[in-house]
């Protein structure tokens, strides 16, 4: 305010002697410029809010639930005094809210320099006035025949041959008579005419209930109206009916915009230097509502009466109710109801104070047997209910269009108490015919269009971008639904955006895994959700153990937790439980046999590309060619599935799990656990498993006591192509026990007895137990240590699939 009144100051101590400094009047024009922006209405399409409670129909017995247009204009600013009378008019408006009539005149408002301004103007410095000569050239000498001159701060004007002349103060028309007489003493034969090129700005100050009091910079075309458009338009606590303008000779002029506003006519009051504006305080308000044209809040001065009211809104609509007037007023701390009607003149005439509401009252519609359809469908209107008594018949005859939103229909229902009920229904149920909703007399069906929410944008660490069509009670998981993850759940979150802030983080783990309701979040229109990766220092440490465990789930990890801490923890085993062939998954070892297999992988792919150059290098005929081109792309199909195989299982590490959870506590396998350790204990496997060089691979049911030997008889016994001596065997713990290692030197207890020297073949199987046959497997010979390897890995990780049931 402070730097306002300085500038002011400074305008005025030139007493409008001088000319305005440029560099002042730029300012002032810079300022004004931003306030033309701040003025400028951005507008949004149109989003109802609905809400996210999972409930087809709702019913509210007290309070009936408001439909989703009056939601939208509750979201709008609302000034105090539009705040009274709306809430006093409560659940009764059904459209839009009652608003101060003729605010919204200034958001649009447009400032034009245009029209001429007449001899009468008074010339000061900054205008550029235009001067045209003519005549006998033989009399007029040298002078030209147009000069464009320019007002000085001292008020003067120089023609060449003819000297300074002093103009400032003189109306056009003076300035032109003053030249004609100069010229005359001179020069004889000639004509002059002389107009304005461009009229100058000077400042006029604006103050009282605007947007931005101030100083503004106006010229001669224009008018009061453009300086307050200027600084903002008025603020709805100021007056359109009071605003005073104040020359600088001290005369006042009242000016009251309803005659522009409602009348139509002109207030062509230009402005002046050293003109003032003040926009007084609102004045007494009245509002009307109901069977009128233009329902508002306006503003009273002392002597009008309800008719007057009426007419500022635009009259009465023909489905006006003859009796229904009622005026509720604020008297004596009371709120106070006066009746009228249309032929009672006393009513009409009768004035108004300040706080009063009329409502009119319009002839009730009553559509016996009727449905009405609204909205965004090729044919809307009234249907009967007795053709339309079902949503599923009135959908095939309103003809739904290819943007209608088919996830959403409401349903305005009219009960017997005359309460309002709103019914919320999935179309997509009606049209699959999942489900139906049967329609009374007097529904009202609403269809949306399909954008009429925004929709919902998934990017981010995932390997399919999406947007999501929005429906009402969609949810997080329903969004997700069909995303593919660039990286496991456990080490993504998703940050949720809402216009562009973000607004909340949920991580995947407790969403898709843990299957925490909480994470499952409804979401609005318009949603972004960015996948991101977890920070290492953000996540909570945890372990998983699942299977038969009494309370299987995660558990946070605890700082020297062992294997036995976490089992106590799920309840310990259950009857079913097979701790021996306990799986272990670690992610350092997982990781650790990924590389390797990498590394296997790529020496294999190497020694390929290197064989097949070599042979086509060595000048081969067309047969050798082909026939070596069936070797490789054999080759290259084994390499393929070694790649598929290789990656089922990994990171298992091999324990031997005693039966009895207290024998655990003890054992040198109950290890210390780490952050990501995965933990299954299956149920009792009942099979062996058989893979490889045999003439069928399959699980066998587990027989007690039956050795290597019987279960490859079971099979049928080893191919052609087997390595015999490769034979080994997976036991359900993961460890493994080769033919060639075999120690024979042991012994062990049958049938009372103790038994000494078996041979491999003799060994006893235990439920879960894999026997694996090696082939041969005509490939590269660099390929065949690294095959060995792979193999192995394949066939342990397609045994612990097996035990905890992936496959």
């Amino acid at each position: 305010m402070l730097r306002v009144l300085a500038i002011l100051l400074f305008l005025f101590s030139f007493s409008f002697s001088q000319e305005i400094p440029q560099e002042l009047i730029n300012k002032i024009e810079k300022n004004q410029q931003t306030n033309e922006l701040k003025n400028t209405q951005i507008t949004k399409p149109y989003e109802p809010y609905f809400p996210s409670k999972k409930q087809e129909i709702e019913t509210k017995e007290e309070i009936p639930e408001k439909t989703e247009v009056e939601k939208t204009f509750e979201k709008e600013t609302l000034s105090n005094i539009e705040k009274i009378y709306n809430e006093r008019i409560g659940k009764e408006i059904k459209e839009e809210k009652l608003k101060q009539f003729g605010y919204d005149f200034f958001k649009n408002y447009k400032v034009y320099e245009m029209g001429p301004v007449g001899d009468n103007y008074v010339l000061g410095p900054g205008d550029i006035v235009l001067l045209y000569l003519w005549g006998d050239p033989v009399d007029i000498l040298n002078l030209e025949g147009f000069y464009s001159l320019k007002i000085d701060r001292e008020g003067k004007i120089y023609i060449p041959h003819l000297g300074v002349f002093y103009i400032w103060g003189l109306t056009v028309k003076e300035a032109k008579d003053l030249l004609r007489r100069e010229f005359a003493k001179k020069f004889k034969n000639f004509r002059i005419e002389l107009s304005l090129g461009k009229i100058r700005s000077y400042p006029v100050y604006v103050s009282g209930y605007v947007e931005n009091p101030g100083v503004v910079l106006v010229n001669a075309t224009q008018s009061v109206i453009d300086a307050l458009s200027l600084s903002g338009g008025i603020t709805k606590n100021g007056s359109l009916r009071n605003i005073i303008l104040t020359r600088k000779n001290g005369k006042k002029i009242n000016i009251d915009l309803y005659e522009l506003l409602l009348k139509g006519k002109p207030i062509n009051i230009s402005l002046k230097e050293g003109d003032a504006i003040y926009v007084e305080p609102i004045g007494k308000t009245a509002a009307i509502y109901g069977s009128v044209k233009r329902p508002a809040i306006y503003e009273l001065k002392d002597s009008e009466n309800i008719k007057e009211l009426v007419k500022f809104s635009g009259g009465l609509l023909p489905s006006v109710y003859g009796y229904g007037f009622k005026l509720y007023r604020y008297e004596n701390n009371n709120l106070s109801l006066l009746n009228g009607k249309l032929d009672d003149k006393s009513f009409w005439n009768m004035k108004l104070k300040d706080g009063d509401l009329l409502k009119i009252e319009k002839i009730y519609n009553f559509k016996e047997n009727v449905i009405t359809v609204k909205g965004y469908v090729k044919y809307p209107g009234d249907y009967s209910v007795k053709d339309y008594d079902k949503l599923s018949k009135l959908i095939s005859k309103v003809g739904l269009l290819p943007d209608t939103n088919q996830n959403y229909v409401e349903i305005v229902r009219i009960k017997n108490d005359n309460t309002k009920e709103i019914i919320k229904f999935n179309l997509q149920n009606v049209i699959k015919g999942k489900k139906d909703l049967k329609l009374q007399k007097l529904d009202t069906v609403y269809f949306y269009p399909k954008w009429v929410f925004k929709p919902i944008e998934i990017s981010g660490e995932i390997e399919n971008p999406q947007v999501v069509d929005y429906y009402p009670d969609i949810t997080l998981l329903d969004v997700l639904r069909n995303v593919k993850y660039k990286e496991k759940p456990r080490k993504l979150k998703v940050e949720i955006y809402k216009n562009q802030k973000s607004e909340k983080i949920i991580y995947l783990y407790d969403l898709l895994i843990k299957n925490d309701p909480k994470a499952n979040i409804p979401l609005e229109p318009g949603i972004k959700i960015l996948v991101k990766k977890v920070n290492e220092t953000e996540k909570d440490k945890t372990v998983t153990i699942l299977g038969e465990v009494n309370k299987p789930g995660i558990y946070k990890y605890k700082s020297g937790m062992k294997l036995y801490d976490l089992i106590v923890l799920a309840g310990g085993y259950t009857e079913d439980a097979y701790p021996k062939a306990l799986i272990f998954i670690r992610e350092s070892a997982k990781k650790l046999q990924q590389e390797q297999l990498q590394a296997s992988i790529l020496a294999m792919e190497e020694e390929l590309a290197a064989g097949s150059e070599a042979f086509q290098a060595a000048g081969a005929t067309k047969e050798e060619q082909a026939l070596a081109k069936i070797a490789l792309e054999k080759q290259k199909r084994l390499l393929q599935i070694i790649k598929q195989k290789a990656q089922i299982g990994l990171g298992r590490i091999a324990l031997n799990i005693p039966s009895s959870l207290k024998e655990l506590k003890n054992s040198p396998d109950n290890i210390e656990l780490q952050d990501g350790d995965f933990i299954y204990v299956p149920a009792k496997p009942n099979y062996i498993l058989v893979l490889g060089g045999v003439y069928n691979q399959i699980s066998l049911p587990y027989r007690k006591n039956k050795t290597v030997e019987w279960y490859l008889k079971e099979v049928g016994g080893l191919k052609e192509n087997a390595k015999e001596d490769d034979l080994y065997i997976i036991k359900a713990n993961g460890r493994v026990i080769s033919k060639r290692n075999f120690d024979s030197d042991i012994f062990e207890w049958q049938e009372n007895k103790l038994v000494f020297g078996k041979d491999f073949y003799s060994m006893r199987l235990e439920q879960g137990d894999t026997i694996v046959v090696p082939t041969e497997v005509k490939v590269p010979i660099l390929w065949r240590p690294l095959i060995k390897d792979v193999t192995q890995i394949i066939f342990q990780a397609l045994s612990t699939a097996v035990l905890a049931k992936r496959l």
